[in-house]
C-alpha cells in the first residue's frame, strides 16, 4: 500500500464508518507498522501537516467527499502533502 512508496510517517484520515470498519480488525500497532502516525476523524477540526503524506479511507458518500475538498480548498496551502484517497467500496456516480 502506501507505506511502501512513502518516505515518512503518514497521517491517516477516516469517517465514522471506515472508523467502525478498521478498529474491528487493526489495532493502533498494527496501523503504526504501516508507518501511520496518527489517525484522525474526517469530521473535526484537524491540524495541518503540510509535510506529511495523508491517507483519507472513507465510504463513499457525497459528505465524506466534501469534507476532503475542503481540505484543499482554501486559499492556504493544502493540509498536506501527498494524499492517497481510498474508498471502502466502489463509487457510483
Amino acid at each position: 500500500m502506501c507505506a511502501a512508496t512513502c518516505e515518512g510517517w503518514m497521517l491517516l484520515v477516516m469517517d465514522a464508518v471506515a472508523t467502525r470498519t478498521i478498529s474491528s480488525v487493526l489495532g493502533m500497532y498494527d496501523i503504526m507498522e504501516a508507518k501511520v502516525t496518527l489517525v484522525e476523524q474526517l469530521t473535526m477540526a484537524r491540524q495541518p501537516f503540510r509535510e506529511m503524506e495523508v491517507i483519507y479511507l472513507l465510504s463513499p458518500t457525497e459528505e465524506s467527499v466534501s469534507y476532503v475538498l475542503n481540505d484543499f480548498q482554501s486559499d492556504r496551502r493544502a493540509n498536506y502533502g501527498d494524499v492517497h484517497l481510498f474508498f471502502l467500496s466502489p463509487v457510483s456516480f
